[in-house]
């Protein structure tokens, strides 16, 4: 049997023997075990939920009735425990429908997060199919020998497999909404400072802004790569030591604007620099890999990137190049759109 249930039925038994055994004239008794009787109940509506904190609330009910009605009550007291057994449902009823309500938030939580992760999972394998793919088009294109053999046709009939596979993979990825005409990104790394100002002050780290005089407006900033830019800080602040600073700066040029976060950790060790963006690699204990090989993905997906390089004088600096307009969606194009 589960522990909670034998827990919920043994205080629901020691409760009605007390309450059925209990002298008729030791009234303070029976008042007392008519509160503790909500105990059993709202464990069964919490634990169990609706169906459970309806059913322990009903037994309860029907053993406190009639342990009450046999006794010599006037019909004012009669009324004060019909009153009761109508609490006892009633409260079995509502922490069984929160528990519900709460168990199924969680459950879509989970759900959403697992569909995150597996977005995550295809879009890392994405990039790195392509880069396969990518390197034996290059080899098969450089061997003749290969090319005279049969099996060159059925080479390249893998190589379209691939590719298609690699579409595939892409499609997982849900499509984010631009609903804004420009995001300017010198409001969003000013915005990014105060949301982590109490995680930073908690771990004794201080973040400084640098930002571009001249601002950093961006056709192409969507929540997604919002995201990224958080990690990236909550990265940077986990791996600086107490009494250091993180610099959250921002860049501009003619197309593209750059939002870097720099810390004054570690870095990262030279014979890892070259799998940093590779799915599944992860020095942190109990990391999955995928945050930085996906969040490549997405930049480079809208023309971006997500970059690299070695702090000065110590630490690592990582940049995200963000383009200031979509190539495939000018300015005047996108305001036709939204007129």
């Amino acid at each position: 049997m589960n522990f909670k249930w034998f827990l919920i039925i043994i205080a629901a038994a020691l409760l009605s023997y007390l309450h059925v055994f209990s002298p008729s004239h030791q009234m303070a008794a029976h008042l007392l075990h008519q509160e503790l009787f909500f105990i059993p109940i709202i464990l069964a509506g919490f634990w169990f939920r609706l169906s459970a904190g309806l059913v322990v609330a009903t037994v309860i009910s029907g053993i406190y009735a009639l342990a009450m009605l046999n006794m010599p009550l006037t019909e004012e007291m009669k009324i004060a425990v019909y009153t009761q057994v109508f609490l006892y449902i009633g409260v079995g009823a509502l922490i069984g429908w929160l528990a519900t309500q709460l168990h199924d938030q969680q459950e879509k939580m989970i759900n959403n997060e697992r569909r995150a992760s597996l977005a995550k999972l295809g879009s890392a394998l994405s990039l790195e199919i392509c880069e396969i793919v990518s390197s034996l088009e290059l080899k098969y294109k450089k061997s003749d020998e290969l090319k005279l053999k049969n099996g060159g046709s059925d080479f390249n009939q893998e190589i379209d497999r691939l590719k298609r596979l690699t579409t595939a993979f892409n499609n997982i990825e849900l499509p984010d909404e631009q609903s804004l005409l420009s995001k300017e990104l010198n409001e969003v790394v000013k915005n990014a400072k105060k949301d982590f100002k109490n995680k930073a002050d908690t771990l004794g780290v201080t973040l400084t802004l640098d930002l571009e005089e001249a601002g950093c407006p961006s056709m192409v900033f969507t929540e997604s790569m919002e995201n990224i830019y958080k990690w990236l800080i909550v990265n940077a602040l986990e791996v600086s030591p107490e009494g250091s600073e993180v610099i959250l700066r921002t860049a501009r040029t003619g197309t593209y604007c750059a939002l870097e976060v720099q810390d004054n950790g570690t870095g990262v060790a030279d014979e890892n620099v070259s799998k940093l963006f590779k799915p599944f690699f992860s020095t942190k204990e109990g990391g999955h890999g995928l945050s930085l090989s996906s969040g490549r993905k997405v930049m480079r997906d809208h023309e971006g990137d997500l970059l690299y390089e070695l702090g000065t004088p110590q630490g690592a600096v990582f940049r995200m190049v963000v383009p200031r307009e979509n190539r495939d969606k000018n300015v005047d194009t996108y305001v036709n759109q939204q007129v």
